[in-house]
């Protein structure tokens, strides 16, 4: 099947259009209100023409997937396979240098392919960034395993922070958690976008109050306030991916079990297909596409432009690459002449040097120093200063950073509220407060320009 962006609107107004046909025969006002009581209503002939035209639709999008699946993987093994390409003529040219001064640098090859073949059977050398990433993989981990995502609810104009909390305590009542969770913080993240409802952020105190509010979310569905509602987890983009390839799984499966029961010629009006097999068809089948395939749909065109920008991307990167590693090599053929004529006399001295490197590369000092500086920066994202505040003796710094946030209308959590640096007279110190999350960083510092005209508040934070 050939992919395009036309296709992609065509498939995603067909599956509005059945979802639409369903809807009306049914007779309810919208796709989630489609159920096994309302489809109780129609008779087996209806029933069998729109599972066979759902079935028709859900192949076709498969295929669909399938294809832009298949552009994606191409783009990236393109990539990868060029960069592997580059690598070897650049190793090609490294070895053809070294062959020429091979017969006056013996020893010294020696010694290098020594420490070489013994970083091959170790681990990969151990450096600051692969500190910094695992130290930032293991807290985003914990701190998403406390966080709830909730979906669906309309978003007011000017919404504030306590009446966001204040809807996620109504939805965890009304499915029933005893006892209640404590709620740290709620908000909403992303961008406001015309028309659309951004989704509320959840902090909760621990992540067993997560796990059972999330088993208990399927209630939401009998609510009359919150059955649009969906809560899930903090998800990762690895995880999305992960959870997308189950719902692929889940699709599979429904048409296999049609093709099997109906056989090959597609008859759906048999005594064997049952109504109530054609009603849990019709409903599991609404759900895939309402939920999931439309969704999906929608994301695909958008990655389709995204697709064309990693193309232009890409051919630039590969010029980039190819003027550098000719750069590399010419200035690798120049180290090596220079060389050539030094290594005889120093070849001694220089192995013994290169052997304490290599030990002095994974000294414990090193490793600590790496995690230390990493941890500091972490922390460091949830702290924020203000200057110019007049220091007065017995003052109180939580009422007076609060008298401040409150004219750039944020309320966070504060955490910790202290002065930083040395005594001066007819100087102010610095007011340094930490928050509970970075986010509040952001929004305050972007709120500091927004909120000018009623203070004088860049001279503060």
């Amino acid at each position: 099947m050939d992919f395009s962006v036309n296709l992609l609107n065509t498939m995603e107004k067909k599956m509005t259009s059945e979802i639409q046909k369903v809807v009306k025969a049914v007779n309810v006002s919208c796709a989630s209100e489609v159920s096994e009581s309302a489809l109780m209503k129609l008779k087996k002939n209806p029933l069998a023409q729109i599972v066979n035209s759902l079935v028709s639709l859900i192949e076709q999008n498969v295929e669909l997937c399938k294809c832009v699946a298949g552009k994606m993987d191409q783009l990236k093994s393109d990539k990868i396979a060029y960069q592997k390409l580059l690598i070897e003529l650049q190793q090609n040219q490294m070895n053809s240098v070294q062959e020429t001064v091979k017969s006056e640098m013996k020893s010294w090859a020696d010694v290098v392919k020594k420490n070489v073949n013994l970083n091959q059977r170790n681990a990969k050398p151990l450096t600051e960034n692969s500190v910094k990433q695992a130290v930032r993989a293991v807290n985003e981990e914990k701190r998403r395993s406390k966080n709830l995502m909730i979906y669906g609810w309309q978003e007011k104009e000017k919404e504030a922070d306590f009446e966001v909390t204040k809807t996620v305590k109504e939805v965890l009542n009304d499915i029933d958690i005893f006892p209640a969770p404590h709620i740290q913080e709620a908000y909403r993240i992303r961008k406001r976008e015309q028309g659309k409802n951004r989704p509320i952020k959840v902090e909760l105190e621990s992540a067993d109050d997560v796990d059972i509010a999330l088993r208990r979310a399927r209630y939401l569905k009998d609510s009359d306030k919150f059955k649009h509602v969906y809560i899930g987890p903090d998800r990762t983009k690895e995880n999305q991916l992960a959870r997308n390839e189950l719902i692929y799984r889940a699709t599979d499966s429904i048409c296999a079990e049609m093709r099997e029961c109906i056989n090959v010629d597609g008859n759906m009006i048999k005594k064997t297909i049952t109504r109530d097999k054609l009603i849990s068809w019709v409903e599991t089948l609404n759900c895939i596409l309402d939920g999931h395939v439309v969704p999906l749909l929608e994301r695909a065109v958008e990655m389709q432009s995204e697709n064309q920008k990693l193309k232009d991307e890409k051919i630039k990167d590969q010029e980039t690459i190819i003027s550098l590693q000719n750069k590399i090599v010419e200035k690798k053929d120049e180290e090596i002449s220079s060389m050539k004529s030094t290594v005889q006399t120093e070849l001694k001295s220089y192995s013994s040097a290169l052997s304490q490197s290599c030990k002095a590369a994974l000294a414990p000092r090193k490793i600590e120093a790496a995690v230390k500086r990493v941890s500091n920066k972490e922390d460091r994202s949830r702290n924020v200063i203000i200057y110019g505040v007049k220091e007065e003796s017995g003052e109180d710094l939580n009422q007076c950073v609060d008298s401040i946030l409150t004219e750039i209308e944020e309320k966070p959590r504060i955490i910790d509220c202290c002065r930083i640096g040395n005594v001066k007279q007819d100087m102010c110190r610095r007011i340094k407060f930490t928050v509970s999350n970075h986010d509040h960083v952001d929004r305050s510092c972007r709120n500091v320009k927004h909120c000018a005209t009623k203070r004088d508040i860049n001279q503060y934070i």
